[in-house]
């Protein structure tokens, strides 16, 4: 939820089946779309290549889209396809806050990976 705030977002993809994360969301931000065409914030409750793939053709995103992942280091296939998935070549911002992790698509940015210890 600080997220949907501090980056003022308009738009935001959660998956139909996360209805009470849903219902949170729109009680806290009321005017958010929780339907976009193309979404500021794309929440996946885990980290899966064939989800990520899916959200690469099928939702929209733009340059600065960030993708929000749970449960990256959950188990050991969680950690293989964050991995894969922080390695994809349209992602250029990764940061592993451990519990979850953040992906950006931002052209103009090198490619970095950052992990964040608490």
């Amino acid at each position: 939820m600080k997220s949907i705030a501090y980056f003022k977002a308009q738009n935001v993809s959660i998956p139909p089946h996360l209805t009470r994360l849903r219902e949170q969301v729109k009680n806290s931000f009321p005017n958010l779309d929780l339907s976009p065409q193309t979404a500021d914030i794309i929440y996946m409750d885990s980290p899966s290549m064939n989800l990520f793939s899916t959200i690469l053709k099928k939702e929209g995103h733009h340059n600065d889209t960030m993708v929000l992942v749970n449960n990256i280091h959950q188990n050991k296939g969680n950690t293989q396809n964050w991995v894969a998935i922080k390695n994809h070549m349209t992602i250029t911002v990764s940061v592993d806050l451990f519990y979850c992790g953040a992906l950006f698509f931002r052209k103009e940015q090198a490619k970095e990976h950052f992990k964040i210890r608490i």
